[in-house]
């Protein structure tokens, strides 16, 4: 009896220490980022079967001018500047969402969209790759996606994605209570802790001279944990803000200089270019940092 005790105390605290171990790789993914987690974001909806993340398609390789309404879809969407972002479009009179992210240079990349599409056409030089999805299991998004296979098991350069919607049989959907299309469960290329993380992208923001300033971030409007920015190798202070987002998000960041400065006799200000006179008299700056994008933001103490 006792040991049979023990063996559930043992398996009680191994328990234990995995969602400990889950709740603190979580927490600290959040301090990371500086993004403001919800209760919603760490705890992921209910998925139902027909909510499916997307099976193994085989694609089928067709002309590099294949479209699709050549394939016989009165509908699509066009992304012609094949990047990481969210593609907004008008269907059944309701706005939808179509998301390009994870990409791996100009060979790969995953899906999601608002609602289930029929066909993926990937066009690369001079062939492109036909993804059509089987009616009857609704397909939400898709993993791995590529161009055709040219010699040597290589894939072309991506060029441009077009996706086709076509009419969704009303005995297939799930019943939403609005007669409407089910959505995603969950808004498309939000950062979700239980998913493969979205692209991220990488702003350095720079203090020449600054001493022990610390600096302020808000991001889409919300305020950020305040951050410090340390010495580099350069004697400048600065600070590396990273964030996970598959569209591009509005940063607006402040300087706070410390309390020994003289406000009478030093000012803040913010470089937009490389003259002499390329800058501006400010202690913030507000930018947009897009999925897979890498700036430097370069602000400097200066005597009045």
């Amino acid at each position: 009896m006792n040991d049979r005790k023990n063996q559930i105390t043992a398996k009680t605290i191994r328990l234990l220490a995995v969602l400990l171990l889950v709740a603190g790789i979580t927490l600290m993914s959040a301090v990371q980022t500086g993004i403001s987690v919800s209760r919603a974001t760490l705890e992921p909806p209910p998925l139902d079967d027909v909510f499916s993340l997307g099976p193994t398609v085989e694609p089928t390789v067709g002309p590099a001018n294949a479209n699709c309404r050549t394939l016989g879809y009165a509908t699509s969407v066009k992304i012609a500047n094949y990047r990481a972002g969210t593609t907004s479009f008008t269907l059944r009179g309701r706005t939808e969402y179509f998301c390009l992210w994870n990409l791996v240079g100009k060979f790969f990349f995953d899906w999601r969209s608002s609602v289930p599409p029929a066909a993926v056409i990937v066009k690369s030089e001079g062939s492109s790759n036909i993804y059509v999805y089987e009616p009857d299991h609704l397909t939400y998004s898709n993993t791995h996606m590529s161009g055709p296979i040219k010699q040597g098991l290589e894939t072309y350069e991506i060029n441009t994605v077009e996706v086709c919607y076509g009419d969704l049989e009303p005995a297939l959907l799930p019943d939403t209570g609005d007669g409407t299309t089910p959505r995603y469960p969950g808004i498309p290329c939000v950062p979700d802790f239980w998913m493969v993380e979205p692209d991220r992208s990488n702003t350095s923001i720079n203090c020449a001279g600054c001493g022990d300033a610390k600096l302020r971030v808000w991001v889409g409007g919300t305020e950020q944990p305040v951050l410090n920015m340390a010495v580099d190798a350069f004697g400048n202070n600065g600070t590396l803000l990273t964030l996970w987002n598959c569209e591009p998000w509005e940063v607006r960041v402040q300087v706070e200089l410390p309390e020994d400065v003289d406000p009478d006799k030093w000012q803040l200000i913010l470089w937009n270019g490389t003259g002499p006179d390329d800058y501006t008299v400010t202690d913030e700056a507000t930018f947009w940092a897009g999925a897979g994008s890498s700036q430097t933001i370069r602000f400097q103490l200066v005597s009045k």
